[in-house]
């Protein structure tokens, strides 16, 4: 595999941190397991972050489980995602790689909201340039949306 891939996706550049965010928890677990003093205290963040993981991936396995009900019987079930861009990477003007000078810039600031509807196999994206408050209303608005074009 990596030969195959040094020779043909060599242009392909992957960075060496992700540009996502990470977990806040398992950060903090992280940060604990560096600082522990004992082989017990380890033992006990170990135990906690196992709990954790094991629900995040009860949580993706019951995710996955919706959207597959969604998309075999659409008529009777419905899986919407919602989610919205980090506000720093929808700036306008958005620069690949920002010089010096352009920090310095007034750039439009705007939200991207994106949904999709896994029954309906359809995607929807809000955007708007931050006249609204960013909370559950906004959020509810857009869903009220999907569902309203879903009928």
């Amino acid at each position: 595999f990596l030969r195959m891939w040094k020779n043909e996706c060599a242009k392909i550049k992957i960075p060496k941190f992700s540009r996502f965010a990470k977990c806040t928890i398992c950060d903090n677990f992280k940060k604990a397991l560096l600082n522990s003093k004992s082989k017990r205290e380890r033992e006990d963040v170990r135990k906690a972050r196992s709990y954790h993981l094991l629900l995040q991936k009860a949580q993706r396995v019951k995710y996955y489980e919706h959207c597959r009900k969604a998309r075999r019987n659409p008529n009777r079930y419905m899986s919407i995602i919602i989610d919205g861009m980090d506000q720093e990477a929808t700036l306008l003007p958005h620069f690949p790689q920002p010089t010096k000078d352009d920090h310095g810039l007034w750039r439009l600031k705007t939200q991207v909201t994106g949904a999709l509807s896994h029954g309906e196999r359809k995607c929807y994206a809000r955007v708007d340039q931050m006249q609204y408050p960013h909370d559950t209303n906004l959020t509810l608005n857009f869903l009220t949306d999907i569902l309203a074009n879903a009928a």
